[in-house]
């Protein structure tokens, strides 16, 4: 970065003006360095596995030297040589914007503060904004796929038996056929013409480490199921303190999670579900314990197959 900035032309301008154009092969020279690293090298450190030439010096040399020598680099890299650096840049721009404006050594350094300030917080605000647009527009995707597919629920399930199979405010699995008997689908014509079979065990599960939500589906061959035939994380940013399945019954009364979950008697009530889906924006601030809850979203579905079974 530091070849386009102000100091650049004014370098080049002494090297030609005292020594001509040929004074440019003191830094032209290191176009051949750069370009045996890019055709060259590049293979060589990508296998390394490291990611920085300080991370190189301590894969070359082992031992405590080596660690030492990466120390020394960072704060030396790092420190001294970003303020020389800085220094020159910002003493380049001083005399230009003295040279062409006028302007004062001081009212350069604020004024070119202000504007990189101002800059660098316009971009991160786009950032932040469009990042935060893409979490919401994946968690409506989310949900309605969620409620699509629970709707779905006791639909020609065959010969696999139960259809709420677990049943807590982190998990729901259910049984039904969700992609109407299509080979295309999930579970292949393998388990699609099966005698008894063409059903699918969906489970969405909360994973409270690390914030996200898991999408995995069995597949019923019409005698057992084969499990885990696709499993994929589907939404992430989620706040796990936050219920995500709340269960109903016929009347539209809440069922109460006995032990943290439902047993077989009390799943085998439910007759709606209320999903609740909170996304956590990860550009806001964490005080203390507390995070920033930007979006809910929220749907109940009713289990009309089930409802159904009710009738009949």
């Amino acid at each position: 970065a530091t070849t386009f900035s102000t100091d650049t032309p004014n370098l080049v301008t002494d090297l030609v003006r005292n020594g001509g154009v040929s004074q440019n092969w003191l830094w032209w020279a290191f176009l051949i360095t750069g370009m045996c690293t890019t055709f060259f090298y590049a293979k060589l450190w990508r296998r390394s596995g490291v990611f920085t030439d300080m991370g190189f010096y301590e894969l070359r040399y082992s031992g405590r030297p080596a660690a030492f020598l990466r120390g020394f680099r960072a704060i030396y890299l790092g420190v001294f040589f970003n303020v020389m650096i800085m220094a020159t840049v910002s003493l380049a721009a001083i005399k230009i914007a003295g040279i062409l404006l006028g302007a004062d050594r001081y009212a350069t350094v604020l004024v070119a503060g202000a504007l990189y300030t101002g800059l660098t917080s316009t971009q991160t605000f786009y950032e932040n904004y469009a990042s935060s647009m893409d979490r919401r527009q994946a968690a409506r995707l989310t949900l309605d796929r969620m409620a699509d597919e629970l709707r779905l629920a006791g639909y020609d399930v065959g010969t696999a038996g139960e259809v709420l199979t677990a049943a807590d405010d982190q998990v729901v699995q259910f049984v039904g056929d969700i992609d109407d008997g299509d080979p295309a689908g999930p579970c292949d014509a393998t388990y699609e013409d099966a005698a008894g079979g063409g059903a699918e065990r969906v489970k969405y599960e909360v994973d409270a480490v690390k914030g996200q939500l898991i999408r995995s589906v069995d597949c019923w061959t019409g005698a057992a199921w084969v499990e885990d035939v696709q499993t994929a994380t589907i939404l992430s940013g989620l706040d796990t303190k936050t219920a995500v399945f709340t269960y109903y019954d016929l009347t539209g009364t809440q069922i109460p999670l006995g032990g943290g979950t439902l047993d077989a008697d009390a799943r085998g009530d439910v007759r709606s579900v209320r999903i609740l889906l909170s996304v956590l924006d990860d550009t806001r601030q964490v005080v203390g314990d507390q995070e920033y809850v930007t979006l809910q979203l929220e749907t109940r579905v009713r289990l009309y197959n089930l409802e159904s079974r009710d009738d009949r």
